[in-house]
């Protein structure tokens, strides 16, 4: 860890922060295509996407641009969501 973090708590967020209880549990992330990341139902950014899906399922979003409902690598349904622009 660099010198200037050491003092700083670190938390990792997991995908049910993500979720909204109007859907049941499940997490919702939106995609900007303009800044190339995905945003939570807060419209705040996603730092820690891998942790919620694979790699390869973004991918696979990002190369059918349309609406997917997965199975997160917690075992969690997450519905992405394409930018609407």
């Amino acid at each position: 860890m660099s010198g200037h973090l050491r003092n700083i708590k670190l938390r990792v967020i997991t995908p049910d922060v993500f979720s909204d209880p109007d859907t049941d549990g499940v997490c919702q992330l939106y995609y900007d295509e303009d800044r190339n990341y995905m945003l939570d139902v807060g419209g705040f950014p996603v730092v820690n996407l891998f942790s919620i899906i694979t790699p390869n399922m973004y991918l696979l979003f990002k190369a059918k641009k349309e609406y997917m409902l997965i199975k997160g690598i917690h075992g969690g349904l997450v519905e992405l969501f394409p930018d609407q622009n």
